[in-house]
């Protein structure tokens, strides 16, 4: 009985860890990016790097948006390859665009930011495939398959750096590039995937995941572009010190921002196939998930409160100035936490637009907090705007999702097909 038992929770307990790791290895291999970077050119060389890094991170932002989180969420109604091999081609699609896109703006630029766009311009074909790849394989629940990638990716471009591939920004992104491809290399051989027909892959998109694809990539644009602003602002009106220990006392809680996309990617495909059954057990399984996320937000508060000296620890002396930063950063981690839940629940339930409404409200409410607050309590002020901003997208989607709840709680299944109807 105890090794049924042990059986069932190892079963049920390695897709999360193994989601946990693939997310643990590409925060080790940023890392690692950094690193080299840092060593081989230096600050300047450093700044470069960062500007194609950046440009990277929000290609791959805006393809889950309009693209991954849609498939991911999308359920049985979308066949597991026809829409693997479509999402790559997508992605391949959307790459191609923004390499030459960059590469052409680059030209345009002097100095780092013309460097770092020249240099990554060619490598977020790689990039954005893997991570396509890798969406297609948390949906087929082979989480171990994305977690390999991701260490096949570390592995080869650590060995790169290694052997000195990192003189100059092409050779940084060139050698992160390789490790990328190689990952997408190996996913595409463990799921068999190969990519589909454009026009056939654009009807894909068009027929299953528009509804959901549009208002969170229109989202995903606000908030990246909230998100520029608010660096300016809160620099303008706190100062650059200010900026400095928010962000620090932020990056303290690192190991929380692993595990929540972790949780997320695992997670979503679960909710999507309880909300193909029933809607009540869809938000049980996603309340379920932000239990987790709050209790460890909770118990890694609490651990960094009886420390006492966490920030001035990581960073240095100068930042204990800015430790009561912490109870504010606390706050959002446990609002980020029951987000969470809510957030893989209207993904589930195909609510883009209360996503869309959500970041509409929250994120000028984000950036007049943050005006305001910020030229009053400085980092502080920084601090709480960002708690403001994360109780106003919770609070629009937690009122969606209980109405939800509320009008459809009689519904017998299939939930989504009659709940669409009924929208």
């Amino acid at each position: 009985m105890w090794g049924r038992g042990l059986d069932r929770w190892w079963r049920r307990g390695t897709p999360w860890a193994l989601g946990l790791a693939d997310h643990g290895l590409w925060s080790v291999t940023s890392f690692a990016l950094t690193v080299a970077a840092a060593r081989g050119l230096g600050p300047e060389g450093l700044g470069a790097v960062t500007v194609g890094f950046a440009t990277t991170l929000l290609a791959m932002g805006l393809q889950r948006s309009f693209v991954l989180d849609p498939f991911l969420a999308s359920g049985e109604r979308t066949e597991q390859r026809a829409g693997a091999c479509a999402v790559l081609t997508l992605s391949l699609l959307a790459g191609s665009l923004a390499g030459a896109a960059c590469g052409g703006v680059g030209a345009l630029l002097d100095g780092a930011a013309g460097a770092g766009l020249r240099a990554f311009s060619p490598v977020l074909v790689p990039v954005l495939a893997q991570d396509a790849l890798r969406t297609a394989a948390y949906r087929a629940d082979r989480t171990g398959d994305a977690a390999a990638a991701r260490a096949l990716w570390f592995v080869a471009t650590s060995l790169l750096f290694l052997a000195r591939l990192s003189h100059s920004a092409d050779a940084v992104a060139v050698a992160w590039g390789a490790g990328a491809g190689l990952a997408a290399l190996l996913l595409a051989w463990r799921l068999q995937v190969r990519p589909a027909d454009p026009i056939a892959a654009a009807r894909l998109w068009r027929s299953e995941l528009r509804g959901l694809g549009v208002p969170l990539g229109a989202a995903g644009l606000i908030y990246g572009a909230a998100s520029q602003i608010e660096v300016y602002v809160a620099s303008s009106v706190a100062g650059a010190g200010a900026l400095g220990g928010f962000r620090a006392a932020v990056s303290a809680f690192a190991p929380l921002t692993v595990l929540r996309p972790a949780l997320g990617q695992v997670g979503l495909p679960r909710v999507a196939r309880e909300m193909e059954r029933d809607a009540r057990a869809a938000a049980r399984r996603a309340a379920l998930i932000s239990a987790v996320l709050l209790a460890a937000s909770l118990a890694y508060a609490g651990a960094a409160a009886a420390y006492g000296r966490l920030l001035p620890v990581l960073f240095g002396a100068s930042f204990e100035q800015y430790s009561g930063l912490l109870l504010p950063v606390t706050v959002n981690q446990v609002l980020s936490a029951a987000g969470t839940g809510v957030h893989l629940y209207l993904l589930a339930g195909e609510r883009g637009a209360v996503v869309f409404a959500g970041t509409v409200l929250a994120a000028p409410l984000r950036l007049a907090a943050t005006a305001f607050l910020g030229a009053r309590f400085g980092a502080a002020g920084l601090a709480w705007a960002v708690v403001i901003g994360a109780g106003a997208s919770l609070a629009v989607g937690a009122a969606a999702a209980v109405e939800d709840l509320r009008r459809w709680t009689a519904l017998r299944p299939p939930f989504r097909a009659r709940a669409q109807g009924a929208r």
